[in-house]
């Protein structure tokens, strides 16, 4: 499972795409530019933090710059928008930027929320429109509707948003392991505390996930681990511990091979790109 940085060469990019090949398991990437996806139609999971959204038509995903997440499963149509701090910069007022950036509180909007608000996908449409014909301030424009929208949708269903489709039981045992990711080493320690078969656990893993135990346990202390070294200035080691990893040396061998570069190199990196 490798984690990906997939840098953004444009400060501005709407696009559809529809494909036709199953994927898994999942890209896990993170980006310096913020991302919005509106799911048409496939079966696919989101996954970011400790959390997996199944998706369905008319979901939204949202995420920020710089962090850690990614989608896997079957076939898929959707439209992409991303777009960077300077693009915001260029085109509104510092105040306006404010109220753009707490959309990206939340990690997903249900379609149950989303198909409240037809206009969301309207604008959706009309910026991958807008960045076909390479009117930027077309887009812009509808950026910021889109933007102010998503902010009104997400605090008058405060309550709803954010709030994963898996079974109850499943986003216990997830919360369970971002809880205790410190101690939690094997697959047996959840299903014993779940009171649940092994054999359950690893096939929920793979049908959810698209990873086996093991590997979505590393790809959380990796995400937990990439969220402390940007903001605290707490030691490798100590990170190291309250990530569950045995040693500061095998938890720098794991983030490199994950990263591409090693804890401290991932920490000065992340502060100089940081918004």
């Amino acid at each position: 499972m490798d984690i990906k940085f997939n840098p953004t060469e444009e400060e501005f990019l709407g696009h559809y795409r529809k494909a036709d090949k199953d994927t898994r398991p999942a890209n896990m990437h993170y980006h310096d530019t913020y991302e919005l996806y509106y799911f048409l139609g496939g079966k696919r999971n989101y996954l970011t933090h400790n959390s997996v959204y199944p998706l369905s038509p008319d979901w939204i995903t949202l995420a920020r710059p710089y962090v850690i997440h990614g989608t896997n499963g079957q076939t898929y149509e959707r439209y992409l928008i991303s777009f960077s701090e300077h693009f915001l910069q260029t085109y509104f007022q510092p105040s306006l930027i404010e109220v753009f950036h707490e959309v990206f509180s939340v990690d997903a909007l249900p379609a149950q929320i989303v198909r409240k608000t037809p206009r969301l996908k309207e604008l959706f449409t009309l910026i991958v429109q807008d960045t076909d014909q390479n009117d930027m301030k077309m887009a812009a424009m509808h950026l910021g509707e889109l933007l102010l929208l998503l902010n009104r949708t997400i605090k008058s269903s405060s309550t709803q948003t954010n709030t994963s489709a898996l079974p109850t039981k499943m986003q216990e045992i997830l919360a369970y392991i971002s809880k205790n990711l410190s101690t939690i080493k094997t697959l047996d320690q959840v299903a014993e505390h779940f009171f649940v078969s092994k054999s359950y656990l690893f096939h929920q893993f793979k049908n959810t996930t698209g990873f086996t135990f093991v590997e979505f346990l590393t790809k959380l202390k990796i995400s937990r681990a990439s969220h402390l070294l940007k903001n605290t200035k707490d030691s490798v080691a100590s990170i190291s511990r309250s990530c569950g990893f045995e040693t500061p040396e095998y938890f720098s061998i794991v983030f490199k091979k994950k990263m591409n570069m090693t804890p401290l190199q991932y920490r000065t990196w992340s502060n100089k790109n940081s918004l």
